[in-house]
């Protein structure tokens, strides 16, 4: 008789395939695991990451260092992700990419990435810290939508449109920096922000 109960657990690799043309992942236990250069796959709501149903079991992420980009839907729905760090040679993060990742605590945009795509971290309630560096130039409509543990934010310097629904339903939202420059504020932007104080219009 073997007492299994004190075994130690051995790892599972429970999912493995190519994500891009250099591109391949695994999934060992709860961590997904890429391994190659150059882009990822985008994929969208029809065609989800092969990935997607195991999604709501990855905690970890492991990128190689020479990935140069995060593909649509990436990590939609990855709903017990907490953390994630991308590497620097990264310059494009697609759309819906962190879409509903309701775990997620904090987040610094790549050095190299230039644009925050739509609906980027929708629903990302508990993501409460966001680095993001002044070469951004552009923030596509929805991207912060529904982040309601989000409390402040700057606008970029070299982004002059808030497009629309950008920061709908940021309950938490008390302090906003909009520059001069920013001479376009689309529609509901600040939907239900009901604790923005001091909301300033710029000029333009």
């Amino acid at each position: 008789y073997k007492n299994l109960q004190n075994q130690p657990k051995s790892t599972e690799t429970t999912s493995t395939g190519s994500c891009g043309e250099l591109l391949n992942y695994s999934i060992n236990n709860e961590k997904l695991i890429f391994q190659g250069s150059g882009p990822m796959t985008n994929y969208n709501s029809n065609s989800l990451p092969p990935w997607s149903s195991l999604s709501s079991t990855i905690k970890t992420i492991e990128f190689p260092e020479n990935i140069t980009r995060i593909g649509s839907y990436a990590f939609y729905n990855c709903i017990s992700l907490t953390n994630i760090i991308i590497p620097n040679n990264v310059n494009s993060i697609g759309t819906y990419a962190f879409y509903h990742c309701t775990s997620l605590q904090k987040f610094t945009m790549p050095p190299k990435v230039t644009v925050i795509s739509q609906y980027l971290f929708h629903g990302c309630k508990v993501l409460s810290s966001i680095e993001i560096h002044d070469e951004v130039d552009s923030i596509g409509s929805y991207a912060f939508y529904n982040c309601t543990s989000l409390r402040s934010f700057i606008i970029p310097t070299k982004v002059t449109s808030i497009s629309s629904y950008l920061f709908g339903g940021c309950k938490s939202l008390t302090s906003i920096k909009i520059h001069d420059e920013v001479d376009f504020i689309g529609d509901y932007a600040f939907y239900f922000c009901e604790l923005l104080q001091n909301f300033i219009i710029p000029p333009k």
